[in-house]
Parts: structure tokens; C-alpha cells; sequence
């Protein structure tokens, strides 16, 4: 049985960049190929791959088609040592697809199909390996099996979450309750408004109002500005060098799992945050 069970969607990504930013009634263009080859995306299926080059034993739960993309993904996963009995085919169904479209300032507009992954349940094989876990991570995925996911949960298991703003799959009272139970949070600037939702009354910074309502561990990444990192009673700023790719998608993924992998080895918040910091840039790196 995997050490980490990683759950979410997977994706087929298709990349452009366009020649400003997409907004309603304004037409832009695409640069780059017309028609772009597919790459293999989705957080969970990023995150569980960055474990396994790290040395974690790895399991997935998610949904793919049966398409030749979806099978050809698989077997990507299979050869990476991932445990992917958790994985459902849906027969007779493409893979989900997700478009990208990155504009001249380096946001990033996504537009996600799930395809059948909206109809997923937990599979008994998957709700086995969960049980069993010794950390589980809970990326971006649909909201009843994010539900089911923290059922399964056994008492003294390491829950992670790899925040989107996405309200379909991390409806408020989902929210607030990954933040009980989580022991590391790891989200983008962008998206503290999202999370901060949940408290009581808004205003100020609300990580540290995070980290201390919560009893939870926060890391707060902005690009090349340094990583914030809050826990109850303490805080650090990790640098971050700053590398420029055409398609970092998939970096804050790697900067999630190297984190989580240092804590599973016993790392305190800061020196995770650092190792986050180390698997993201080993990512970019590998881009260029």
C-alpha cells in the first residue's frame, strides 16, 4: 500500500499563449501551434509524479477516459512506480481536457472539461489504500469525492491540500473543514481571498488568521517574490529565484509536493517551505 494517496482530477492539457489578456468581447490572439499536442496535466497526477521522483511510495485517485491519450497517461503513471488502483477508465469516455491560455503578463486563464470525473465515486480499492495511508493530499477534484476522501481518513493521518479557487469543487463548508483538518496548506497569492472566505470577519492579512484559527501550517507562494510560511506561533519568508518559462504549468504542483514530502520526513514548516521552494525551481529548470 502507497506511504501517500494523492486524490483529484486529472487532466490533458492544451497550451497556448495569446497576445493579451482574454476578457469578454475582446478578441486576442493565439501564438504557437494551432493545434497544440496534449501534455499530461491535472494537480493530482503532477503532484503524485513529484512524490515519486522524490522517493515517496504513491498512490492515485482519480478519473480518466479510455482514449488512447488517457491510456497512453496511464501507463506514464504506471511507469513512474504510482499505484494506480485508484484510478477509474471510464469506458467509452475521452479524458478530461483542460485549455490554458497565458497571456503577456503571465496570468493564466483555465477552462477545465472533467468529463466523467464529475461522476466519480470512491472505489473500495481506493477507499482501502486512504484507510491505510500515511498522508493523504487532496488537490483539486470533484467535491463528493473530496467528501468521501476525508471519510476515509484513518485517525493520525498527514492531510495536505493543495489549494484552487475553484467553488464547484471546494464549496465553503468543504473549505472550511480541509482547513480543521489539515496539517499543510499550500495556495498562490491570488487565491487567499478564496480561502479567506471562511473566517468570521474579513479584513487584514488572512494567513496568519488562517494559520491560527486553524492550528494549520500556511504557504503562501507569489512568483518570484519569496514564499510566506505561517504556522501557530511562527512565521519565515523563503527566498525564490526567479526563472522565466513559456509554460510553467504544473510549478506550484512541485512546490506543493516537495513541501509535503519534507514534512513527511520530519522537516519542520520553514525547511519544507525550502524544499518546496527547491522542487519548484528544479521544475522550472527542467523547462527551459
Amino acid at each position: 500500500m502507497a506511504e501517500v494517496v494523492v486524490c483529484g482530477y486529472a487532466s490533458l492539457d492544451l497550451v497556448w499563449h495569446a497576445s493579451g489578456r482574454p476578457a469578454p468581447d475582446r478578441t486576442v490572439l493565439l501564438e504557437g501551434p494551432v493545434a497544440p499536442e496534449p501534455a499530461f496535466g491535472g494537480c493530482a497526477p503532477n503532484v503524485a509524479l513529484e512524490l515519486a521522483a522524490r522517493g515517496c511510495s504513491v498512490g492515485l485517485v482519480s478519473w480518466l477516459g479510455d482514449d488512447q491519450e488517457g491510456r497512453r497517461y496511464l501507463g506514464r503513471l504506471m511507469a513512474a512506480g504510482i499505484d494506480v488502483a485508484g484510478v477509474v477508465v471510464g469506458s467509452g469516455r475521452p479524458s478530461p481536457r483542460t485549455l490554458l491560455i497565458y497571456d503577456p503578463e503571465g496570468g493564466c486563464t483555465c477552462c477545465f472539461h472533467p468529463s466523467g470525473s464529475c461522476e466519480q465515486g470512491l472505489s473500495e480499492e481506493a477507499r482501502r489504500r486512504i484507510a491505510v495511508a500515511r498522508a493523504v493530499a487532496v488537490t483539486v477534484g470533484p467535491s463528493r469525492v473530496t467528501r468521501e476522501v476525508l471519510g476515509a481518513i484513518s485517525p493520525g493521518t498527514m492531510l495536505a491540500w493543495n489549494v484552487k479557487a475553484d467553488l464547484d469543487a471546494f464549496p465553503p463548508d468543504l473549505r472550511a473543514r480541509l482547513l480543521a483538518l489539515a496539517d499543510l496548506v499550500c495556495l498562490n497569492r491570488a487565491e487567499l481571498p478564496f480561502l479567506a472566505e471562511v473566517l468570521d470577519e474579513p479584513g487584514g492579512d488572512p494567513a496568519p488568521r488562517l494559520a491560527e484559527t486553524f492550528a494549520t501550517t500556511i504557504a503562501v507562494t507569489a512568483a518570484a517574490e519569496p514564499v510566506r510560511v505561517i504556522w501557530p506561533g511562527g512565521q519565515a519568508r523563503i527566498p525564490v529565484r526567479g526563472v522565466t518559462v513559456a509554460d510553467p504549468t504544473g510549478v506550484g504542483d512541485a512546490f506543493f509536493a516537495g513541501c509535503l514530502a519534507a514534512r513527511l520526513a520530519g522537516a519542520d514548516p520553514a525547511v519544507a517551505a525550502r524544499e518546496g521552494v527547491a522542487a519548484a525551481l528544479g521544475f522550472l529548470e527542467a523547462r527551459r
